[in-house]
């Protein structure tokens, strides 16, 4: 996707989304599987509590992370398993 990166074919050394250096840009060219999201740790236990009928504000209480973290979280188990299942 970022193959210019590596190859050389910007010439000005910017990111061509953010208009900044390519250096700070170094997550572009790591695979796929590598997951930069600290509160990917907590993922069991946020669809643990979603799972047991908390809302998203009170899961957020508990574990110290805001209710959109979780709301991202929880969103991103969804997509891979709607991607599992071929729903998406």
């Amino acid at each position: 996707m970022v193959s210019w990166v590596s190859k050389g074919q910007n010439p000005s050394g910017l990111c061509p989304l953010k208009r900044r250096p390519t250096f700070l840009f170094a997550c572009c060219l790591l695979p796929n599987s590598y997951s930069p999201i600290p509160s990917d740790s907590l993922t069991p236990k946020v669809l643990a509590l979603v799972a047991a009928r908390q809302s998203y504000r009170q899961i957020g209480r508990q574990l110290d992370l805001s209710k959109n973290t979780v709301l991202e979280i929880v969103k991103r188990e969804r997509e891979k398993l709607a991607q599992i299942v071929g729903c998406g």
